[in-house]
């Protein structure tokens, strides 16, 4: 599948499917949804909700809404509907890099240099990153324990105390 076939852009930085069968897709000019035969689009021009057409990050919770993480809010699909979250609504950062699934009902996600947590639509900053370190993927674990990949380290968080386990990636 390519642009040719109504793909909005050859790279995609990010893709989701949900349980009702459609693959997301996130690109840089918008997010596809594909039903197996064909690409809907949507973006700044055909979806207000969608600010930016950088799609960073997308995740689907337990009650099946998607979760889009755009160069400019976070944006939650459910019920056919789009609904923008800003730094208005508690977001310390209008970037949104990374987004997670918690298996207890809401989202993790990275807003800015910070790590929150969000259920029922209200936004909790769990962690500063550290100063110098990428976030390259976050995820929870079977535990229920938040695992935040970065560029030098990867570090486990628990929820419940806070505590934080380091753990040095050794280069090969």
């Amino acid at each position: 599948w390519a642009t040719e076939d109504g793909l909005p852009q050859g790279r995609i930085a990010c893709l989701c499917q949900t349980r009702d069968g459609y693959l997301w897709l996130g690109t840089w000019f918008g997010l596809a949804r594909f039903d197996g035969v064909k690409f809907t689009m949507f973006n700044k021009e055909n979806t207000s909700a969608l600010r930016n057409n950088a799609i960073n990050a997308l995740a689907e919770d337990t009650d099946g809404a998607l979760w889009i993480g755009t160069g400019d809010g976070l944006v939650k699909y459910n019920g056919g509907k789009f609904t923008r979250f800003t730094t208005a609504d508690g977001l310390p950062d209008r970037e949104i890099w990374q987004v997670a699934a918690s298996k207890s009902g809401g989202i993790w996600l990275q807003s800015g240099d910070r790590i929150v947590r969000c259920q029922h639509d209200q936004f909790v900053t769990v962690r500063r990153c550290p100063e110098g370190e990428t976030v390259c993927a976050i995820q929870e674990g079977a535990d229920g324990r938040l695992n935040l990949f970065l560029s030098h380290q990867w570090l486990t968080l628990s929820p419940e105390s806070g505590l934080v386990q380091t753990n040095f990636l050794q280069p090969h």
